[in-house]
């Protein structure tokens, strides 16, 4: 079974990234649900596109830990940042796909860039004539938030020079639309906040900010266990109460706080995520999350709001597997130069759950004009028949091309 290294939303569909494969034939799959699934029952998957991960910068990261972070704007373009990457650039990086031009392009950050704690980031779009991507995080200060903007020319996310200041410990972003919910943390008191402020395009922080308590109960706001999302105006707190089995969310509308739900009393843990989906412009019903598991969902109205539901399958794509297309920019050197996209093998997949080789790959029948056909795929799970083979013709590929493997 493949678990996704990051599922994004723009509020009514989701997007997932996954790897499959193994050395030279490691491919990165972008795969997209079907528009406002009911349910979990109901929810598809279909890959839109894929590259080679050798042609990408060499990120690393783990699906099970916050220490990457996705976003897919209103056009469908998908941006995917690791905090943590390998040689040559050796600081925060990632990758982007487009769908109107069907390219994937590498994303350096500028020098000293200081995304350093994995508990808190958040990537998003300001929409004016153009969006423009937007990543923040936690700064050096315990109250502190660094806000970078995307060059689109240069392909490099660089950090701006002043940090927005907020009320108490910074937790966790909240963001769309240049609308930034901060979740802070009173560490001598305990009392919960949110900071509300809105940047501008060119990523200065807000020129001010509502500050408004939250009551949370027992819920812990800090780890793991907490999730914050942004939707159709609607901010959304999910929790893990002091005992960590029982689980809880909130929601606040810009006025007023609603309950907690009722107790969640089997969720997961390790479960990721927490995208609230419905129709554009209406309430979410249902959010989805996972881990290495399966898919997993959580009811937020109705009679059922609370209710834990885990999928009866792992991870099912349906339909063909386009075929990979090398990324358009090359990767980046430290001082944030081009260098040759084939210098050297991307190992994300490896470092990441002790490396795909435990994780399976994907059944390929080979490739063609129409990209890797796999049939209906029951998941993207590989076999161990399946996963030997990719190995051995990775290495006979190996030999062919390279005398020796970087």
């Amino acid at each position: 079974m493949t678990t996704p290294f990051c599922v994004a939303s723009n509020g009514n569909t989701l997007y997932a990234l996954i790897s499959s494969g193994y050395g030279d034939s490691e491919i990165v799959i972008l795969a997209r649900s079907n528009v406002a699934p009911s349910s979990l029952d109901a929810l598809t998957w279909t890959a839109i596109a894929s590259t080679y991960q050798k042609s990408l910068t060499t990120v690393s990261g783990n699906p099970t830990d916050p220490n990457v972070d996705c976003h897919v704007d209103n056009q469908g373009v998908f941006t995917f940042m690791s905090m943590f990457s390998k040689s040559p650039i050796g600081r925060p990086s990632g990758y982007q796909y487009n769908p109107t031009t069907k390219t994937w392009t590498n994303i350096a950050t500028s020098p000293g860039y200081k995304w350093g704690d994995a508990g808190g980031k958040a990537l998003f779009t300001v929409n004016g004539s153009s969006s423009t991507l937007m990543h923040i995080y936690k700064g050096a200060g315990l109250n502190s938030s660094n806000i970078a903007v995307y060059n689109p020319k240069t392909h490099i996310m660089a950090e701006g020079t002043k940090p927005w200041v907020t009320h108490d410990s910074v937790q966790l972003y909240a963001a769309a639309n240049g609308a930034i919910y901060v979740t802070s943390y009173n560490i001598s008191t305990g009392a919960v906040y949110l900071d509300i402020g809105t940047v501008s395009a060119n990523g200065a922080p807000p020129v001010s900010t509502k500050v408004v308590p939250l009551n949370v109960g027992k819920c812990i706001t800090y780890g793991n266990n907490v999730k914050t999302v942004l939707r159709e105006g609607l901010y959304y707190l999910f929790c893990g109460d002091t005992d960590l089995v029982t689980f809880r969310f909130f929601t606040y509308d810009g006025i007023k706080q609603s309950a907690s739900s009722p107790p969640i009393a089997n969720a997961r843990r390790s479960a990721q995520g927490f995208l609230p989906l419905g129709r554009a412009g209406k309430p979410a019903t249902w959010a989805f999350m996972y881990d290495v598991f399966g898919p997993v969902s959580i009811t937020l109205t109705g009679p059922k709001a609370g209710e834990w539901r885990d999928a009866k399958y792992k991870f099912n794509i349906t339909g063909p597997i386009p075929k990979p297309k090398p990324a358009s920019a090359k990767r980046f050197s430290p001082t944030g130069s081009e260098i040759d996209s084939g210098a050297s093998t991307n190992i994300f997949s490896r470092a990441v759950g002790g490396g795909m080789e435990n994780s399976g790959g994907i059944e390929a029948d080979g490739l063609g004009s129409g990209g890797l056909s796999t049939g209906a795929l029951a998941g993207i799970v590989g076999s161990a028949v399946v996963v030997f083979g990719v190995a051995v013709f990775a290495v006979w590929r190996r030999r062919k091309t390279q005398p020796k493997q970087v």
